[in-house]
């Protein structure tokens, strides 16, 4: 059995990184990709309270339709849809972190059949 010298990890690391580095790729091209559809602005469903944004008021009806939030679906990521959001992910089994990024906004799409308002 030949011995792992440092060139033979360094080649290891090389290639782990090059993998790495393909998987972030996909990543951005695809969530570049869901911002030009416009299925998400840049930050997820997330936006300043200042931002009216289709996305955000297609997950406020998402939720309304899905858990009966009662959310006024006026387009702004403010704290009771914040707090909605987290209670769908808990209930969905995903990261409650209030941001609707890409698993979120599959289960949503998922629980309304993808239907768009």
């Amino acid at each position: 059995m030949a011995a792992f010298g440092l060139n033979d990890t360094i080649a290891m690391v090389m290639r782990i990184l090059n993998e790495h580095q393909a998987i972030i790729e996909w990543w951005h091209n695809t969530n570049d990709l869901l911002i030009r559809l416009g299925l998400v602005n840049a930050r997820g469903a997330q936006a300043t309270r200042a931002t009216h944004n289709f996305s955000v008021e297609w997950v406020q009806q998402s939720l309304n339709t899905v858990d009966k939030a009662g959310l006024q679906v006026d387009g702004e990521m403010g704290p009771a849809t914040t707090a909605a959001v987290r209670q769908y992910q808990k209930r969905k089994g995903l990261d409650d972190d209030g941001w609707v990024g890409v698993l979120t906004m599959a289960a949503l799409e998922k629980d309304t059949q993808g239907a768009r308002p």
